[in-house]
This record gives C-alpha cells, structure tokens and sequence, in this order.
C-alpha cells in the first residue's frame, strides 16, 4: 500500500518508477484512494465496487484505517477510512469514492 507518509520511498525508487512505467504504456496505473465516509463505495463489496466501476479500475489492496491490511476479495466491504490500492485505466470512476459522489453511479442493491 502506498502511503501518502511513505509514498515518496517508494514512488521514488528505480523498480516502482520502472513498474509505473510499463503500467503506463499499457495505458493503466496505480492509485491509491481513500473511501470518504458518505461515499457510494463505502459499505459495498469489492465485487459490487468493481461492477459498478464498469471495468474502470480493480481492486488490489485494501488498507483498513487501523492499518489492517485485507485481501481483495469479492466479499470484502468497504468500509470508511479505507485506503484502496486500484489498477486503473484513467481516472474515471474514482467518483465512487467521493463525498455525495455526483456521478452515474448508484449503491449496489443487496
């Protein structure tokens, strides 16, 4: 997980920057992303999450705010506070972690 405390010893060296980099030229990346408390992904699975994102991103990692990390796994919920490692194409969909998230999206029926 990258921290933004922590993230510049990673971001920072030869093999992240050389992993970035072929990510890159495959037209994907790496972010990292909190879920705000109020925001469509909170309470969803990363199953739900995923679906909803319509192939935007997938779920890599998931750090809880105790700094407990949880596989990614389609029946881990998301809770608020979490920090979410993504491989992504772009940004689209980061809006599902957002406040009030004014997007497209809705909260997955269970």
């Amino acid at each position: 997980m990258l921290f933004e405390k922590t993230e510049h010893l990673i971001r920072g060296s030869a093999t992240m920057q050389g992993f970035e980099k072929a990510l890159v030229q495959v037209g994907l990346q790496l972010e990292m992303v909190a879920a705000a408390s109020g925001s469509l992904a909170v309470g969803q699975t990363v199953e739900e999450l995923e679906r909803q994102a319509e192939g935007a991103f997938f779920v890599v990692q998931i750090s809880g705010k105790d700094g407990e990390t949880k596989q990614a796994v389609p029946q881990t919920r998301i809770n608020a506070g979490d920090g979410i490692l993504l491989l992504s194409r772009g940004l689209r969909g980061f809006e599902l972690f957002e406040p009030g998230g004014r997007s497209k999206f809705k909260k997955a029926a269970r």
